[in-house]
């Protein structure tokens, strides 16, 4: 069998090798047929040559017979040069080359090397024959160029001007020797001899190819031949494989099969050559192999069973326990959390109130605990999910800052958060988690730097149109890291300091929940120390973002640029950072390291502002701003930066005179704002002022709370009627159905165990009736924490989840997303305001929107009787009037519609005068007072006294609200005495005030002056 192989393979070997080679020839006859083909074309190309260099000839000796033109006569020769190599060849000299040249005497010619048309020919290699027949035509071309050449110095001697009767007349004898018969005779004897030359070539060649083309099918058979006796070997060895090795394989596949479906006594039997014989006889052990083991892993398989449900078991037994003890330790911590929260809003004396700062700050470190064993258990279950939403970095930043400046109160560190000016305001991602994971990092730098800084940093790594991608960088001068502890620093329940006299404590948990946080978010966290030095944690993170999202420095515009300012620090680092952000807003920055340094910068140059440190050695803050004052006056702005407490800055701001301050850490963001607000004058103690907003934002919603725990029934009641709104409260599941069903609220609050009756059953129950009960939004407030309670709330037909402990602000703005903002019936959408707008245009107070609605009713309520009347009268005049003065008072309130429909009629009385189309506008001015009407009396048969107007105690304030209006439409910068003037008459300033004060500083004055209309009515005046 084996010679028979090896007989069939050198047979192929030896065949293959014959059709290679036989292949190789028929490849080199087709590359000779290709050149001889080419050599025939490029042989017509010189034959075309000669014909048309004759023809271009003729035709220039013509053309200087008939015009008189020696340009012609230049041409001539310059032909004759190129033919004959006495001159460059042109490049691209083809049939239509004098064309062109004719066409454009200027155009520039790329000339190539001269070769005359002999050297072409001889190149060429032509047969003697074929040399012989095209020279002919070239000789008689020649002669001819003689006879052309004879008359062109026979034109010469004619003394007569081209173009005249006397010119033709005597060039007539030369013109008919170029068209005469013996003219035409060389013509014909020159195309004859290429005729009879292009014949020759084609003869000759149709030869050539005609002898390879038989060589070539001569190979064709001998290829054809080749390819059957190999194909006939490779049939015959495929016969003897299919049977000596195909067939057995097949048996052992087969008995693969079978053995892995379950017939483990299966045998193959092989008879073939001596090596599948072998693997035959293996095979066969293998199966005894196989057969003997499954009995030992059937016995495997249900003990690993077994375990599996035991550690099932354990598991879903630890996921109950940890859910237990979070809602256990939740209830009691709900209640002291709240209650000191409450307190705190008390009037309480100093020993009262520290006590309950450290209640509050110790339940808070407890209930990060509880969350950190709830997410690292979250984590290892594979049940933590991340958000996708727009959010604010420089959002997230404050509140790491805000929290670094509770934890650094007493500490001789100081915490900075450098944030370059061009970073994207908005982008999308899980803002939670980031801020999670920075304050961990934060926090974990301050625990272990008893003295210099920690500096959080974010830098753009690469930005485009839809993604931005932020390295992230905390470093600290802390206690630093053996490369020991570092290796274990993110294995959890692990600390770097385990020791029992270790100084700082934590449950090994935070680094890694943070290492997995940012592992989710697709970065990872490196580490970077050296033991008594300090460390640096970094990590790199890319966020969804657009194109069009504006930077800081963007925001900033040109409000700050230009502006002079002193920056003074002994911290290089805070130096450093604060000029670097300062810059990217547009100012222009010097830097002092000492309260000394400073005091001598300011005197051989004028400042606008000085930021200055508080605590430097030496002369500090307050005495170096002292004496800036005794030299400058108050020709300056100065802000106090500081890292200490609040109260203690404020009294030093008001005794020394400082325009303003900030506490450290101070971000980007809050410098940005600062800035801008204290170029108001008015805005003496630099918190940034922005339009009031209410404080009852559930002004008007009625709630029903379900709990059954008396103390955290009391906290929530207390949060959400300071928040404006009317609660019922229900102490069992069964309670809460019975209230849900027959009264109506805004929301329902539930808690999830309650006697009789639980919160997911009631929430079943009131989903299953029909009616307005089934929508009403449900919220689960319950110290069920853990992703499952929070999906079985959902499931049973919640909308929202809230765990408890209760934060006041984040309570407040779950129920606010599920209620909106509070409203009342003055604002009512069926008399066609707007309220959201409407809070808008007041500034964002409650109050005050009111006011204006029932200012704008008493001014406006007699206005379809006085549109009537003009409209008869066609007092086209008045009807204009009206129109202008009720559709800015509608702005003002939120009625859009109401506005259209009087900017419609105040159009057409200006500029159309026509009484048919005003008097639609007119019914529908109409009819939307009339609702507007009729809504305000229902409401006040509600609430009767609501709405009315601010006064200005008495005093006339419409002069002065001119002043204000004509120098803002005239950009006059006097228009902040008007304002301040009004300012100081009005006993209690409406809030729209703040909002034109801080359009000013923005001087954006045309913005400003639309506002006094809002003021105006909230004070109950015309202007």
């Amino acid at each position: 069998m084996r010679w028979a192989v090896g007989l069939a393979l050198g047979g192929i070997g030896a065949v293959v090798a014959l059709l290679i080679y036989v292949t190789t020839l028929q490849l080199g006859i087709s590359e000779q047929q290709a050149v001889a083909e080419n050599r025939r074309t490029q042989t017509f190309k010189l034959a075309e040559r000669m014909r048309q260099s004759s023809n271009e000839l003729t035709m220039m000796v013509r053309l200087y017979v008939a015009t008189g033109d020696v340009r012609y006569r230049e041409y001539f020769n310059e032909i004759l040069a190129i033919r004959n190599g006495q001159s460059a060849r042109p490049r691209d000299y083809d049939g239509s080359f004098w064309d062109r040249r004719l066409a454009d005497p200027d155009v520039v010619v790329d000339y190539g090397a001269a070769k005359s048309l002999v050297d072409m020919m001889r190149e060429a290699r032509f047969a003697d024959s074929e040399f012989t027949t095209l020279n002919t035509s070239r000789e008689e071309s020649d002669r001819l160029a003689e006879i052309e050449t004879e008359v062109m110095q026979a034109l010469e001697a004619i003394g007569e001007p081209p173009g005249t009767a006397a010119y033709y007349q005597a060039v007539y004898p030369l013109y008919q020797r170029l068209t005469g018969p013996e003219y035409f005779d060389y013509k014909h004897r020159i195309m004859a001899s290429v005729e009879s030359f292009i014949g020759l070539v084609n003869a000759r060649t149709g030869a050539e190819v005609a002898a390879l083309a038989r060589q070539s099918r001569s190979l064709l058979q001998y290829q054809v031949f080749l390819v059957m006796l190999l194909v006939l070997v490779c049939t015959g060895l495929l016969v003897m494989a299919e049977r000596s090795i195909v067939r057995p394989l097949r048996r052992l596949t087969d008995g693969a099969n079978r053995i892995a479906s379950g017939a483990y006594h299966h045998r193959v039997r092989i008879d073939s050559v001596r090596e599948l014989e072998h693997l035959g006889a293996d095979f066969n052990c293998m199966a005894d192999a196989i057969q003997s083991d499954i009995l030992l892993r059937k016995q495997a398989e249900g003990r690993a069973r077994q375990a599996q449900d035991a550690a099932e078991q354990a598991d879903q037994a630890k996921s109950d326990f940890l859910a237990n003890m979070s809602h256990e330790i939740r209830t009691p911590m709900n209640a002291v959390m709240g209650m000191a929260h409450l307190a705190l809003q008390t009037d309480l004396n100093d020993r009262q109130r520290n006590y309950l700062k450290k209640i509050e700050s110790g339940a808070q470190s407890l209930l990060r605990i509880i969350n950190d064993i709830l997410d690292f258990s979250k984590i290892e279950a594979g049940r933590m999910d991340l958000e996708s939403v727009r959010f604010s970095l420089h959002e997230v930043m404050q509140n790491v800052a805000d929290i670094a400046a509770t934890r650094t109160a007493n500490a001789e560190i100081e915490v900075l958060f450098d944030l370059p000016p061009t970073l994207p305001t908005e982008m999308m991602g899980d803002p939670l988690r980031l801020g999670q994971v920075l304050i961990n990092l934060v926090g974990n730098a301050i625990k272990f730097t008893t003295q210099g800084e920690v500096i959080v940093r974010v830098e753009v790594m690469e930005r485009n149109d839809t993604h931005v991608e932020l390295q992230f960088s905390i470093r600290d001068t802390g206690a630093g890291m053996t490369p020991e502890q570092v290796a274990r620093l993110f294995q959890a329940f692990t600390q770097a300091d385990a020791s029992t006299t270790r100084r700082f404590g934590g449950t090994g948990l935070g680094l890694t929940i943070s290492q997995r946080l940012v592992g989710m978010m697709g970065g990872t966290i490196k580490v970077s120390s050296e033991f008594g030095v300090g460390s640096t944690f970094s990590f790199v993170l890319a966020f969804p973002t657009g194109a069009d999202v504006r930077s800081l420095a963007e925001r900033a515009g040109d409000h700050l640029l230009g502006l002079r300012c002193l920056v003074v620090d002994d911290n290089p680092a805070a130096r450093d950072i604060l000029s670097a952000t300062l810059e990217g807003f547009g100012l222009s920055v010097v830097c002092s390291a000492s309260g000394e340094e400073a005091v001598e910068e300011v005197q051989p140059r004028r400042f606008d502002l000085v930021l200055m440190d508080w605590r430097m050695p030496g002369m500090n803050g307050i005495e170096a701003a002292a004496e800036i004052r005794r030299r400058c006056g108050h020709d300056l702005q100065m802000i106090l930066v500081t890292a200490y407490g609040r109260e203690e800055v404020l009294a030093q701001v008001d005794s020394e005179r400082f325009d303003g301050y900030l506490i450290k850490p101070v971000s980007a963001s809050t410098l940005l704002d600062t800035l801008v607000e204290l170029r108001n004058p008015k805005n003496k103690d630099g918190v940034v002022v922005v339009p009031a907003e209410t404080s009852r934002p559930l002004a008007g919603a009625r709630l029903l709370l379900a709990e059954d725990n008396p103390v955290n029934r009391e906290i929530a009641v207390e949060m959400l009627e300071s928040a404006g709104a009317q609660v019922d409260v229900a102490v069992t599941g069964r309670q809460a159905v019975d209230q849900a069903m027959t009264q109506t609220y805004g929301a329902v609050l539930m808690d999830m165990q309650m006697p009789e009756m639980d919160g997911l059953e009631a929430t079943r129950i009131i989903r299953r009736q029909s009616g307005p009960s089934q929508k009403i939004p449900i919220i689960a407030m319950t110290a069920n924490a853990m992703a499952a309670d929070r999906q079985r709330c959902l499931d049973a037909g919640m909308n929202d989840h809230i765990a408890k402990p209760v934060n006041a602000r984040s309570l407040i703005a779950t129920v606010v997303r599920w209620v909106g903002e509070g409203e009342d019936a003055t604002a009512s959408p069926e008399a066609g305001i707007d309220a959201q707008l409407a809070l808008q245009r007041a500034g964002g107070n409650a109050v005050l929107r009111d006011r204006m609605l029932h200012v704008f009713i008493e001014h406006h309520r007699d206005d379809p009787e006085r549109l009537r009347t003009a409209l008869a009268e066609e007092d086209w005049e008045t009807l204009r009037q009206l129109g202008h003065a009720l559709k800015g008072s509608a702005g003002t309130i939120g009625f859009p519609a109401l506005e259209t429909c009087a900017g419609r009629l105040e159009s057409l009385a200006r500029d159309e005068n026509d009484l048919l189309a005003a008097a639609a506008p007119v019914d529908d001015i109409e009819r939307a007072l009339s609702h507007l009407l009729a809504a305000q009396t229902a409401a006040e048969s509600v609430m009767p006294g609501a709405g009315k107007p601010v006064t200005a105690a008495g005093k006339d304030v419409a002069p002065i609200l001119r002043d204000l209006r004509t120098a803002l439409a005239e950009g006059d910068t006097h228009a902040r005495a008007s304002l301040e003037q009004l300012e100081q008459m009005l006993d209690d300033p409406p809030p729209v005030l703040s909002t034109i004060r801080a359009l000013m500083t923005a001087y954006a004055f045309e913005e400003a002056s639309r506002e006094i209309d809002t003021l105006a009515a909230a004070l109950g005046v015309e202007v």
